[in-house]
C-alpha cells in the first residue's frame, strides 16, 4: 500500500476482516505503519479492534489507542476506524455500530510516513503481528465518513 501522511487532517479506514486463527494475548495486524518510529496500527487482539498510535514529541512509551467490544470470530465483520481531526475523537465501527472509540489532544500529532509500505495482515514487528485469515476492500479516506456513508460503503442501502 502507499504512503499516506495522517498528520494534521481527519480520516476514515474501512475494511473487511474474517479472522480464522486467534493467538491469545497476541496483537494481529489488519494495516498499518507500525515500523519505527510506529506511526499507527489497526488490529485485533483476543478479538478486540484496536486502533494504535504513537504520539509525535513525546518520549517512548507514549502510546494512544482506541479500542471496541468483542467481534464475531470466523465470520465476516466490516471494521471502519473514523479518525475526525476536528472533534478530536476517534470512533470505531463493526457492522455498522458504533463499539469503540476515544479523544485526543487537538496538539498530538502523527509521525509521518515512516518510508516503509504499509502493511496489511502483518506489520514486520519482531513480535510477529501476524493476522491469520483475510483482509478485503481496504480503503482509506481522507475525510470522516458519516454512518450513511459508512453503511453504503458496506452494501446496506437505505
Amino acid at each position: 500500500m502507499p504512503l499516506i501522511n495522517l498528520g494534521g487532517r481527519s480520516f476514515t479506514i474501512a475494511c473487511w476482516i474474517k479472522q480464522t486463527k486467534s493467538v491469545k494475548d497476541e496483537t494481529a495486524a489488519i494495516y498499518g505503519d507500525w515500523r519505527r518510529p510506529w506511526n499507527f496500527l489497526l488490529s485485533l487482539k483476543n478479538r478486540e479492534i484496536i486502533f494504535h498510535r504513537r504520539r509525535e514529541g513525546y518520549g517512548e512509551g507514549q502510546w494512544w489507542s482506541a479500542g471496541s467490544a468483542d467481534v464475531s470470530f470466523d465470520a465476516w465483520t466490516h471494521v471502519v476506524v473514523i479518525w475526525d481531526h476536528k472533534k478530536t475523537a476517534v470512533s470505531i465501527l463493526a457492522d455498522g455500530l458504533k463499539v469503540g472509540g476515544n479523544s485526543f489532544s487537538s496538539e498530538d500529532a502523527f509521525y509521518k510516513p515512516t518510508g516503509n509500505r504499509y502493511q496489511i495482515g502483518d506489520d514486520g514487528h519482531r513480535d510477529d503481528h501476524q493476522f491469520y485469515g483475510s483482509v478485503m476492500d481496504l480503503y482509506v479516506f481522507g475525510s470522516t465518513l458519516s454512518l450513511e456513508q459508512v453503511n453504503k460503503l458496506r452494501g446496506e442501502f437505505y
